[in-house]
């Protein structure tokens, strides 16, 4: 299971191996001495363990969803005329993409791009379904889907200055510039 955990003291890779032979397993810093964590199912933790941590607790499902989200934003581009919104979903790292895509499937969810070197997912899910997803312990965020890419090369001249140097006067060659 995926929690959220304090420790005393930023481990050492001595104490992270200590960790992980009883079954914690370090994964995101969260400031303040605090990981997010995978915890093994036959983790017994000794009692030398316990003294480095502080704190244990679950992630909630809406510590998983973004706040703009939870606003129910209407933005058309997120939101579609047929009450299903335009999600990116990250997943935590140690959950093959495999998994996490054949949950998703039986929960009804519409894959549209898979993003593996980031642990993401752009879907289309219906609006009510949003909780129940980031009840899955597998789900790490979930946001509204950012827009397209578009190209922004119109400014680019201006921004960089060459119509300066192309433009006149006619006596800039750039004889002795360096350039980096």
């Amino acid at each position: 299971i995926h929690v959220l955990i304090q420790l005393n003291q930023i481990p050492d890779t001595k104490a992270r191996e200590e960790l992980e032979k009883v079954g914690i397993i370090l994964l995101d810093y969260v400031p303040e001495n605090s990981w997010i964590a995978t915890i093994s199912g036959e983790a017994l933790i000794p009692k030398e363990s316990l003294a480095a941590i502080r704190w244990i607790g679950p992630i909630s499902p809406t510590d998983k969803i973004s706040p703009a989200l939870q606003k129910k934003p209407d933005i058309p581009r997120v939101r579609k005329p047929d009450g299903q919104v335009l999600l990116q979903v990250k997943y935590f790292r140690d959950v093959p993409l495999e998994e996490v895509k054949s949950s998703l499937a039986s929960l009804g969810v519409t894959l549209l791009r898979e993003d593996p070197d980031f642990h993401s997912l752009k879907i289309l899910a219906a609006e009510g379904e949003i909780e129940r997803i980031a009840r899955e312990d597998y789900i790490q965020w979930i946001e509204e889907a950012p827009p397209p890419p578009v190209p922004h090369n119109e400014g680019c001249r201006s921004n960089t200055g060459v119509n300066v140097v192309q433009g006149p006067p006619d006596n800039l060659s750039g004889a002795g510039v360096d350039a980096g």
